[in-house]
């Protein structure tokens, strides 16, 4: 979109084309026009009005009705008798751009719009089609606007006065484009409905919490369930023996499940064991490979890019290195030149000055001279008088004359000699400025080929210190990489050990955990030895310890003995207290879950042991065969009393009245019985733990751990040689890169040398050549000198010699005269001699400036192509570095990838390590099922016995209680359920902590929520204010806007109504957008204040007034008004042309009418005429000619 600057609208209609439109037909007819004022005249019907339809088209009106038209398509030539019907209406409007009042180049802008007879239509400008928006665009650019006010239509008049006065202020709000305004307002108006849609939303989130706050108050206070407890374990007992009763049935059916289950699941999990076995053996493999392709890829591409990258970086550090030194060089050289032009400068305003003294003292030295000329014509003319008189005194004046003649010339002489003196000067100074400046750049390279040399020693020492690097790094790498493999071998051999003393951990483990679940069943499957120990897991009664059986541990080779020695008594449950074994006979009771036997240690009475005796074949005590803690000593004693294990049946016949038992399980009783014979052992029995397999066990796990730490330390030493290997790499190749770097430092800096050298042999050559001329023009001085004593000893003589005559001449009787003028001329010869000797010594400071100056100048142009020289190898390290750097960066890059694929390699290494080691652990899990199916299947058919014999006994209680609606699926839960309750009964605290905290919580969230309604009502208010705000400034452009049409409209009435007054006047002055726009006009004579009651013509002036107001307020490039003066009498009309032709003078005016006193003012006319039926034509007229031919019919 175009946006329009400030400033006059400078753009007017220079003609309008038409072909096919309305009524001008099939030809292609021009209506020219120009600045100013034109009408346009003709009979009613002749086509006056189309023109305006023609321009109102092509300024983009949409609607064919504001055109009197149904359609687009009744634009277009209709057709008559005679000429067919067009094809199409076109309308071109040509505008002036020369002043640039459109956005376009072009001096000439011509806009067209054409229509089919379809409806469709295009845009062209200048002959290029474009879009409706783009051409709208560019009239709004200049103020014109298909619906604008510069356009008023047959009727618009009446339109304007018959509008309500809400629509009237519509047009002013129009004009002054609050429209933004109202945006902002939306805006702000969408923001506040959003801002009270959060903050209904907060609160309803604010209800929400409130409501779980009081519902956890209320919970809080609930949190005591005394009046329920009595109840519930009713409830429970009844839900506890119905469900237990069909816990049994449905567990029987199970069992039988179970035990063909099982028997078909060991089979496949232990070929499935057999796969994962497998699998985690490839997977070591392949991780081994996997370690060994790193390692290639670590020693090949990381380092090597590595390497790269280093040296490319040694590369960097030179160019940047030379890169300084060469500007360090430039910025020497511009320090010289820029030292060089300062003194040129200031030579030249020293020059200027001494040229000002020179031209003074030449000015003064004429003066002085014509002075002496004059004063020795005086004096000449004393002697001449003197020597008429006396003839010896024209003897004095010719001796006095010749002595002046030679003292003049000896004056000229010295003053010669004496300038070539000064010019010595003048040289020597400028030769020794020239040695002392050579002398301090000698200086300069020598100084910096003392760096120089010192920086080679530190590149020479570098350069050592980089290759005693190098050979160390590979001494150490060697040693690395052997230990590498050596490690690597061992790490091999300690995994292929690791792996064969984990499969013997793992069968000895199952082994044990198969016997330890056998023997947690208790012989079978007796209840209420399971429930005691279940109670103890479940820490439901303090103080039981275990079975007599899980408390001991034997050697594998005393295990059947001890087994049979101990009998059923190995079962026996050891209690601390004689009250633990109580308790857990009560809890026994309330289970109905069988019985057991308890030994509480402190209620013990055990018989009194005697050491075995000493005959062959006793093994010795059974006691003593058992390891266990001694606190537990009471109860091994109960159990074992007096027993010795003996070595077999044999050994018995010697030994009496004492218990035995053989190592094989045969049984001599005290008594004499004797129980023996075949001894078959249950797979999974009862018995002692087997102290070889704990100490296996303990033995494995340490291998285990030990193997695990080995392999823990061989890999972190492993990793910590490869990072050293790939350090010393590093290191390496920084280090070659380090030799790369200062052999090409050290040729850039012996190039230096060499240079300086050069340079240095030059100067050399240069001071040589300066003492000589040095030399030469001391001698010249010293000569010059020697012939300047003798001529001042001349004129000393020849000043003595003159006093002496000129003394001569004071004697005479003209001696007062005469010493006065000599006294005269002495002084101004003086003044003259010095003046002379002034110049002179400018002369010569003058010539020792002018030779400096082109010392300066010979120095800046040596100088300055070095500076180009030094400019151009910049550019040259500066290009050369930029490819050097995208070259780094390439390589980084691939450095980069080269890592990330080691990362890939590292996240394989870790993926394979997490399979193995899930491996493992399926292995485990699985072998762990096998022993424990295999437990189960023992346990399993032991169970299904005793459950039978359960649920005979459940049946009995369970018909002492109505069946409950709903049973438990854990009705052992149940019964911990029934006990807890009555102990809460006892011991509950009236306070639900989770309900307290659940209260904080919440109570800190509605907290929160309250705190952020609050910031919510705070942005309304915000809202609110800027709404408000934008009102006021909408509030007040309008007002603006408003006030300057309205006193543009008062003013203009009264310039088409003399005397008469008219007023725009708001309905609420103090809210303006409450009310409309009326109109308060009164015409001359009479008292009307409503628009609506005044006459059509007054009507009309004021319509018109109104419009010219706008247009005042806002000008529009041009006017096109259509018999806006129907209505109006002869005298208004005259005074509103008058007004027009003013207007006109700034903007373009095209007005339809029938009115004389409207063309006559008109700078142009044109009549229109319906030459044929339904075909109009175009005539341009000339004012004067009209204008008398109307007053000739008048």
């Amino acid at each position: 979109m175009f946006v329009r600057p400030r400033g006059d609208l400078i753009v007017f209609i220079e003609k309008v084309t038409m072909k096919g439109f309305k009524s001008y037909g099939n030809k292609t007819l021009t209506l020219p026009l120009s600045k100013g004022f034109t009408c346009i005249v003709g009979p009613n019907g002749s086509g006056k009005s189309n023109i305006t339809d023609a321009i109102c088209f092509v300024v983009g009106r949409i609607s064919a009705k504001s055109m009197r038209g149904e359609r687009l398509s009744d634009l277009i030539f209709n057709g008559t008798d005679d000429e067919k019907k067009a094809e199409e209406a076109i309308v071109s409007i040509t505008f002036n751009n020369e002043d640039g009042g459109f956005p376009l180049e072009e001096k000439k802008v011509t806009i067209s719009r054409a229509v089919n007879q379809k409806g469709e239509g295009e845009y062209r400008v200048n002959g290029k089609r474009a879009t409706r928006s783009y051409v709208l665009d560019i009239f709004s650019y200049v103020g014109v606007r298909p619906d604008g006010h510069n356009i008023v239509m047959q009727g618009d008049i009446a339109h304007f006065i018959n509008m309500n006065s809400v629509e009237r202020r519509g047009i002013i709000e129009e004009i002054s484009g609050i429209s933004e305004f109202d945006d902002k307002k939306d805006k702000g108006l969408r923001e506040l409905e959003k801002a009270q849609e959060n903050i209904t939303r907060v609160e309803l989130v604010i209800s929400e919490v409130k409501s779980r706050l009081d519902r956890l108050l209320r919970d809080k206070k609930d949190a005591e369930r005394y009046q329920e407890i009595d109840r519930e374990i009713k409830n429970k007992w009844a839900i506890y023996y119905h469900s237990k009763l069909k816990e049994l049935e449905d567990t029987k059916l199970k069992l039988e499940t179970n035990i063909e289950k099982s028997q078909k699941d060991i089979g496949e999990l232990r070929a499935s064991v057999t796969k994962i076995i497998e699998d985690i053996s490839n997977k070591e493999k392949e991780l081994l490979e996997l370690d060994d392709e790193y390692n290639r890829k670590m020693e090949m591409d990381s380092i090597n890019i590595t390497r790269e990258i280093e040296k490319i970086k040694g590369n960097i550090s030179s160019i940047n290195q030379s890169i300084e030194y060469e500007k360090k060089e430039l910025s020497s050289i511009k320090k010289e030149i820029d030292e060089a032009k300062i003194e040129i400068s200031d030579n030249e305003r020293k020059i200027k000055e001494l040229l000002d003294n020179k031209a003074k003292l030449e000015k003064e030295s004429m003066e002085v001279e014509s002075t002496i000329k004059s004063k020795e014509a005086e004096y000449r003319k004393l002697l001449d008088s003197l020597s008429g008189k006396d003839g010896m005194f024209l003897k004095i004046k010719e001796s006095l004359l010749e002595v002046d003649r030679r003292l003049e010339k000896n004056r000229k002489d010295y003053l010669a000699l004496n300038k070539e003196l000064d010019s010595y000067n003048a040289s020597v100074s400028i030769l020794e400025q020239d040695k002392k400046r050579i002398a301090s750049d000698i200086k300069r390279i020598d100084d910096k080929l003392l760096e120089i040399e010192k920086k080679l020693k530190e590149k020479e020492s570098n350069l050592l210190s980089f290759e005693s690097n190098i050979k160390n790094n590979n001494n150490e790498s060697s040693m690395l990489s052997q230990k590498y493999q050596d490690l690597k071998s061992e790490l091999s051999r300690i995994e292929t050990e690791s792996k064969q003393a984990l499969s013997q951990f793992e069968n000895l483990k199952a082994r044990i955990n198969v016997k330890k679940e056998a023997q947690n069943d208790i012989t079978g499957g007796q209840k209420a030895i399971a429930e005691i120990l279940k109670a103890k897991n479940d820490k439901l009664i303090p103080g039981i310890y275990g079975t007599i059986s899980e408390l001991g541990t034997t050697k594998e080779e005393y295990s059947l003995a001890l087994e049979v020695a101990a009998g059923s008594r190995l079962t026996n449950i050891v209690v601390e207290n004689d009250n633990v074994a109580r308790e857990c006979v009560k809890f026994l009771k309330n289970l109905k879950a069988g019985r057991a036997t308890f030994l509480p240690l402190n209620k013990l009475v055990t018989p009194k042991i005697t050491n075995a005796p000493k005959t062959k074949g006793v093994v010795g005590l059974a006691i003593e065969l058992v390891t266990f803690d001694e606190k537990f000593r009471k109860a091994f004693e109960y159990v074992f009393g007096r027993t010795y294990i003996i070595e077999n049946i044999d050994v018995s016949k010697n030994i009496e009245n004492t218990r035995l038992v053989t190592l094989d399980g045969d049984l001599v009783e005290s008594s004499g019985a004797i129980t023996g014979g075949y001894y078959t052992r249950k797979k999974f029995s009862v018995s002692f733990n087997i102290e070889e397999d704990n100490i296996s066990l303990i033995d494995l796990e340490k291998k285990l751990s030990g193997y695990d730490s080995k392999k823990q330390s061989l890999k972190k030493e492993i990793e910590k040689i490869e990072e050293n290997l790939k350090t010393l790499s590093i290191k390496k190749a920084e280090s070659s890169t380090g030799i790369t770097t200062i052999n090409k430092e050290k040729v850039e800096l012996t190039k230096e040398t060499n240079t300086l050298l050069k340079d240095k042999s030059l100067l050399d050559k240069s001071i040589e050549e300066i003492i000589n001329n040095l030399e030469k023009q001391k001698n010249l001085y010293s000569s010059t000198k020697l012939k300047i004593d003798p001529i001042l000893k001349e004129i000393s003589n020849l000043e003595k010699e003159k006093a002496n005559v000129e003394k001569g001449i004071e004697d005479s009787a003209a001696g007062d005269i005469g010493e006065a003028l000599e006294l005269d001329l002495t002084e101004l010869r003086k003044n003259y001699s010095d003046m002379a000797s002034q110049i002179s010594h400018i002369n010569s400071t003058l010539e020792y400036l002018k030779q400096s100056n082109i010392k300066s100048s010979e120095k800046i142009d040596s100088k300055k192509p070095q500076e180009e020289l030094l400019l151009k190898k910049i550019s040259e390290l500066d290009a050369s570095l930029k490819d050097i750097n995208g070259t780094l960066k390439e390589k980084e890059k691939e450095d980069t990838s080269i890592k990330n694929e080691l990362s890939s390699f590292n996240q394989k290494k870790k993926n394979l390590s997490t399979d193995t080691a899930n491996l493992r652990i399926k292995k485990d899990t699985k072998t762990e099922k096998i022993s424990k199916l295999e437990s189960d299947l023992n346990v399993w058919a032991s169970e299904k016995k005793t459950i039978v014999e359960d649920i005979a006994e459940f049946s009995r209680h369970a018909s002492d209680y109505e069946p409950p609606q709903e049973f438990s699926k854990h009705p052992d839960k149940v019964k911990i359920e029934i006990e807890s309750l009555e102990r809460e009964r006892e011991k509950l605290m009236p306070i639900n902590m989770r309900a307290i905290l659940e209260f904080e919580e919440e109570e800190g969230r509605y907290n929160t929520l309250k705190l952020r309604r609050d910031t919510l009502i705070d942005e309304k208010n915000a809202i609110l204010n800027f709404i408000s705000e934008v009102e006021k400034e909408k509030s007040e452009v309008f007002l603006k806007t408003f006030n300057e049409i309205a006193s543009n409209f008062s003013e203009i009435f009264s310039e088409i109504s003399p005397d008469g007054t008219a007023q725009l006047l708001l309905e609420v002055e103090d809210n303006p957008f409450e009310g409309g726009v009326i109109i308060d006009a009164k015409p001359l004579g009479k008292n009307v204040r409503t628009a609506v009651a005044l006459s059509g013509g007054e009507k009309a002036i004021t319509a018109l007034s109104l419009i010219f107001a706008i247009q005042r307020h806002k000008p529009s490039p041009f006017y096109i008004l259509d018999e806006v003066d129907a209505n109006l009498d002869d005298a208004n009309v005259e005074r509103t042309a008058d007004m027009i032709k003013r207007q006109a003078e700034k903007t373009q005016f095209i007005l339809i009418t029938l009115r004389e006193g409207m063309m006559s003012r008109a700078d142009r006319l044109f009549g229109v005429s319906m030459y044929k039926k339904g075909l109009s034509s175009m005539v341009a007229l000339e004012v004067e000619k009209v204008v008398s031919q109307e007053e000739a019919l008048a």
